[in-house]
C-alpha cells in the first residue's frame, strides 16, 4: 500500500510481463511465469493442463512479482517452495537468474529485494497429475477460506500470525472487529481484513492498522508484523518498507 500523496521515486509497473512458458519431462513440470501473471490465471493453467502443485494459490490475491516478494502462501506451502530460480534485473537494466540456493524464503519473506533488483520471472517445478485431481484439490484449498471475507474490497490478510496464535484471533479478542477510520473498516467476519467501504484513502487504512496493533500490544504484550507492505511515509513519518 503506498501513501495518498505518491511516492518519491520510480515504480515499475508490471502488468505487461505476463509471459507463461512451460516445459515437460515425464511427470516433471518446469513452469516459467513473468512477475505480472497473476496467481489465479497460473491455478487456473496448471488445473487445465493437470499440473500439481500450485493447489495452495486457490483464493490468493495478487500477481507472481509480488506473491514471490512476500512468499505468500497457506497451511505451511508457500509458492517459495516451488521456487527453482528467479530472474532479476538491476538498475543499470542487467538481467540474472538467481538459484533456489541464492534466495532466502522464510513465512512470508523473501530476501528477493535485498539487493534493490526487480523480479521479472521465476522458474517453479511442478509434478503432472490429473486435471480432476488438481481440481478438487485447488477447491479444498478454496473452500477452507470460507471464513474470510469474499466480494469486498481488501488487500488480504494485514498482519502475519504471530508464534503464540493467528493474528485474527488475537485481534478479534482485542476487540478490533467493526472499528472504523473513515470509510476503512475491520471487517467483522475476520478481523485480520480491513475493508474499503467505498471511499476509504490508504492513510484511513494505515492508521486503522496502527490502532489495531497498538491495541493488540497493550492487551496482550504481542507486536503484530504487518504482512501488507507499507511503502513510502505514512502516520507521524512512520516509514513503510
Amino acid at each position: 500500500m503506498i501513501p495518498d500523496e505518491g511516492l518519491r521515486g520510480m515504480t515499475i509497473q508490471t502488468g505487461g510481463l505476463n509471459g507463461v512458458s512451460w516445459e515437460e519431462k515425464g511427470g516433471s513440470v518446469l513452469l516459467e511465469a513473468e512477475a505480472g501473471v497473476p496467481l489465479a490465471a497460473l491455478l487456473a493453467l496448471s488445473i487445465k493442463r493437470g499440473w500439481r502443485g500450485l493447489e495452495f494459490v486457490a483464493g490468493i490475491p495478487g500477481s507472481v512479482g509480488g506473491s514471490l516478494r512476500g512468499n505468500a502462501g497457506v497451511e505451511g506451502r508457500a509458492l517459495g517452495d516451488l521456487v527453482e530460480s528467479v530472474l532479476l534485473i538491476d538498475r543499470k537494466g542487467s538481467p540474472r537468474w538467481k538459484n533456489r540456493k541464492e534466495i532466502q524464503f522464510s513465512y512470508r519473506y523473501s530476501d528477493l529485494l535485498a539487493e534493490h533488483k526487480a523480479v521479472i520471472a521465476c522458474r517453479l517445478s511442478l509434478a503432472r497429475a490429473g486435471t480432476a485431481e488438481v481440481a478438487l484439490r485447488a477447491r479444498d484449498f478454496f473452500n477452507k477460506r470460507v471464513g474470510q471475507p469474499k466480494g469486498v474490497r481488501t488487500a488480504g490478510c494485514i498482519f502475519k500470525n504471530p508464534k503464540s496464535g493467528f493474528a485474527g484471533k488475537i485481534l478479534e479478542e482485542a476487540g478490533c472487529k467493526g472499528l472504523k477510520v473513515g470509510a476503512a473498516e475491520v471487517s467483522a467476519q475476520h478481523a485480520n481484513f480491513i475493508v474499503n467501504n467505498g471511499s476509504a484513502n490508504s492513510r484511513d487504512i494505515a492508521r486503522l492498522i496502527f490502532i489495531c496493533r497498538d491495541r493488540v500490544f497493550e492487551k496482550t504484550g504481542i507486536l503484530l508484523d504487518l504482512e501488507l507492505c507499507l511503502m513510502g511515509e505514512f502516520l507521524d513519518g512512520e516509514v513503510g518498507h
